[in-house]
């Protein structure tokens, strides 16, 4: 029996390549308001009057917290790669360019099809992920709200770091029951009128990843599989779909929040953890990994079907049936996340570059 539960760089790709898929049908079929008249899709079977397309839509929304979960759980493992604030500045400032490139495409896309852009202080919010999204009137990177949420977590990394750093449980749970309590506090206080920093959705994902950085520092994961014995591919099986099923259930009834997604997360991915022990390998493996390599290029290109007049929408819902268009879809973008994730590349390298002369010539 396997003692230790294997989460390093390939099964954090393919945990990211599930996620991306459940992003894709979270806003491919669970927002009819997102699509134009015309563009609908089939959706035969329905349980309660609810299609299996709106109800895998909203098991779907799990993804973001299984990414801030990730990242929590990478920032404790490598901890030592953000001890300084020269480190974390750099990689603020290439996830940033990333995005930045992905977003003047977007601007570039606008301008030629006569669509609106955003100027002015609604320019200046899109920047940095603030005020994007489907229902705004002009392109942007529909479901960009993440970069605030990201770089913040980079910024406030240093202190998490050190607040987490005691060996102290019952200290560290009471802290995860504060961070759970901040959006709520903010939700009463003058920082939820400032409307160009969502300071309530920032701390409320950042549960989520608080929850990873506790699973590395506890080895959570190492004692869960001791206790979980063989067949564990058919455990992590049951696990992944008994937590999805139970989200949904808590939908219904308490409604979502922000811990009981955190912890979803957590055993959703443990789940996903176990299957991969068995699949490792294979080539559903190397599929799942290709798609974490391009997932967050992916997260920002899929907006483009969701933004402005729309024009490319009909390309996306023209098979109709919910997993030709999933996989359609994937074919479309995929091709357009390798190109971006070179030119970012290459524009990240060529930036190094200047700035490795800029200090030589000092």
């Amino acid at each position: 029996m396997q003692s230790t539960l294997k989460y390093g760089k390939t099964e954090a790709q393919m945990i990211a390549g599930v996620a991306i898929v459940m992003m894709l049908v979270h806003h491919f079929f669970g927002f009819a308001d997102y699509r134009l008249d015309g563009n609908w899709i089939y959706e035969p079977v329905k349980i309660g009057g609810v299609s299996l397309e709106r109800i895998f839509a909203s098991a779907g929304k799990l993804c973001v917290a299984i990414f801030a979960f990730s990242s929590g759980y990478a920032i404790w493992v490598n901890r030592k790669g953000f001890a300084s604030f020269k480190s974390i500045g750099k990689r603020i400032l290439k996830f940033l360019l990333n995005y930045w490139i992905i977003l003047a495409a977007f601007l570039i896309y606008a301008i030629f099809i006569g669509d609106n852009i955003p100027t002015g202080r609604d320019f200046i919010h899109n920047i940095y992920g603030v005020h994007t999204g489907p229902h705004e009137p002009y392109v942007n990177v529909a479901f960009a709200w993440y970069v605030v949420f990201y770089v913040s977590l980079l910024v406030m990394t240093p202190l998490l770091i050190s607040i987490f750093s005691r060996p102290n449980r019952g200290g560290d749970i009471a802290l995860l029951l504060c961070f759970a309590l901040m959006p709520t506090l903010i939700g009463m206080s003058f920082l939820s009128k400032i409307n160009a920093v969502p300071f309530d959705v920032i701390f409320g994902t950042l549960v989520s990843s608080i929850v990873g950085l506790l699973v590395a520092k506890w080895k959570i994961f190492d004692r869960m599989r001791r206790m979980t014995g063989n067949y564990a591919f058919i455990k992590g099986f049951f696990i992944a779909v008994f937590v999805l099923i139970l989200r949904q259930i808590g939908l219904l009834t308490i409604g979502q929040t922000d811990i009981s997604d955190a912890l979803f997360a957590m055993l959703f991915c443990f789940g996903l953890l176990l299957m991969f022990e068995k699949i490792n390998g294979t080539r559903i493996a190397t599929i799942l990994s290709f798609l974490g390599i391009y997932s967050m290029n992916l997260w920002f290109l899929h907006g483009i079907f969701f933004t402005g007049t729309r024009p490319l929408q009909v390309l996306l819902y023209y098979p109709r049936v919910s997993i030709l268009i999933l996989i359609w879809g994937l074919i479309m973008l995929i091709p357009v996340a390798m190109l971006f994730a070179w030119i970012q590349k290459h524009a990240w390298n060529s930036l190094s570059k200047l700035r490795i002369k800029s200090l030589s010539a000092r």
